[in-house]
């Protein structure tokens, strides 16, 4: 039976919370489409999820994933990782990086660290926010508790207790 491994990736594997830090970098260069879904959300006009929909759609119109990637590869908690890959046995094990970010750039994190990746994507043209109950969701529908043996998980997240639940060991870091 092929175990699997599930990481989050803002606070958790990254010390910060990603999305944020590419919205305000392209505020910094004076990006005003972005200025202006802020101001949206901070007037409760966007949801959560609307607001991460947007975000994914700029990201894919400007080109900037791989400038992206890179940087933020560089910030990740290397203890974390390691202590991560402490449960990858051989091809036995997948490790996937599941976070509520954009997919547009998670996949690509999660191939340059050697696991498999899923964020908030479209699924026949509706945006999938992967974030609480949606990520178990997702989890038990990819990987079937019959298929897979539920390692380990490591999340910052309280709203993340369901899925971690299900996984032999888990850690809920906390801030």
């Amino acid at each position: 039976m092929k175990k699997i491994v599930v990481v989050d990736f803002d606070k958790t594997l990254l010390p910060y919370d990603s999305l944020r830090y590419y919205v305000l970098s392209r505020v910094k260069i004076g990006d005003l489409r972005m200025l202006c879904y802020i101001f949206l959300r901070k007037m409760r006009f966007l949801t959560k999820k609307h607001f991460s929909y947007l975000i994914s759609k700029h990201f894919s119109n400007t080109g900037d994933v791989t400038e992206f990637v890179n940087k933020i590869c560089q910030d990740i908690d290397i203890r974390i990782l390691s202590k991560v890959s402490t449960y990858a046995d051989n091809n036995d094990t997948e490790i996937i990086l599941l976070s509520a970010s954009p997919a547009v750039y998670i996949e690509e994190v999660a191939r340059k660290i050697g696991f498999v990746g899923y964020g908030s994507h479209y699924i026949n043209g509706k945006y999938f926010y992967l974030c609480g109950e949606n990520k178990l969701k997702f989890i038990l529908e990819k990987y079937p508790v019959e298929k897979y043996r539920y390692i380990y998980s490591i999340s910052d997240s309280e709203t993340d207790l369901p899925l971690l639940s299900l996984f032999e060991k888990y850690d809920l870091l906390t801030n």
